[in-house]
């Protein structure tokens, strides 16, 4: 994928920074850092394919981000989401700057800019997933999913960089983040590992307000070799994920017209076992 990007679209920019890091301080100042680093517990939102001035059915992404405001306690920043994260495609119109800042948000993922077209995957990732001997949560976060079954076929090339990039890192995920397809889907890939299989949660969360998908298919929790089609649902919604020292938990609430959220489907991930609940 990266390579098709060189040769046929513009040149992936190099990183403003060395490492390409981000670390808490930056989004919640030092002193929120550290209060949410005694809670023990961090927790934050996720979802992919917002971006429109508004009317119509486009309303929706409002009512989602009313929903995402509401689950913020001002007076417990600690224990409230810390950030938001965008799984990226943020801006529809074509090629103009018609309503684009009304449209753009800037945090966003391995997505697309729809004025360009671009993609800005990297095969060359640098993973870590021990920092002083200590197990840390690995979340992957990327915008065309590797598995999806809704009006977005799943990406190939997305998991093989995946793949190539784990491989050459010596881990695996535990969790794995998309959007892309205006739905939700929620698969469990099971992966050999040293110590016996492994469970991956590969969720999309492409609902955030951008129109829905025509088509999602039904989940029905059969494995078929390495996989499992868990869970979906052709519906507007946002992705809450709280993590601690012990395991991943997240949970996808459904935003209905009108605002307020529902819990649809929750999963949680062992990072001792490396298994699901």
């Amino acid at each position: 994928m990266t390579d098709f990007i060189a040769d046929t679209l513009l040149p992936i920019p190099a990183p403003k920074r060395k490492p390409p890091r981000m670390i808490l301080d930056e989004i919640v100042g030092a002193q929120g850092a550290q209060d949410i680093e005694k809670t023990g517990v961090i927790s934050f939102h996720a979802v992919g394919d917002t971006g429109h001035a508004g009317g119509g059915t486009e309303d929706m992404q409002e009512f989602v981000a009313d929903a995402m405001t509401a689950d913020f306690d001002i007076n417990a920043p600690a224990t409230s989401p810390a950030f938001f994260l965008h799984l990226g495609d943020v801006d529809y119109y074509d090629n103009t700057d018609r309503g684009y800042h009304e449209q753009f948000y800037v945090q966003k993922v391995s997505g697309e800019d729809h004025r360009h077209s671009r993609q800005s995957r990297r095969r060359n990732l640098q993973i870590r997933r021990r920092v002083g001997g200590k197990r840390k949560a690995l979340i992957m976060a990327v915008h065309h999913p590797p598995f999806s079954r809704g009006s977005h076929s799943s990406s190939a090339l997305m998991l093989a960089d995946i793949d190539d990039a784990c491989a050459t890192a010596g881990v695996q995920p535990d969790l794995v983040l998309a959007a892309h397809s205006h739905d939700y889907q929620r698969y469990t890939r099971f992966v050999a590992g040293a110590h016996g299989e492994l469970e991956i949660p590969f969720i999309v969360a492409g609902g955030g307000g951008r129109g829905l998908s025509p088509h999602v298919a039904v989940a029905d929790g059969i494995r078929k070799d390495n996989l499992r089609y868990e869970k979906s649902l052709r519906a507007y919604g946002y992705l809450k994920l709280a993590i601690d020292s012990r395991k991943i938990d997240v949970t996808f609430f459904e935003v209905p017209a009108g605002g307020g959220a529902a819990k649809f489907d929750s999963v949680s991930i062992d990072l001792s076992t490396s298994k699901i609940n």
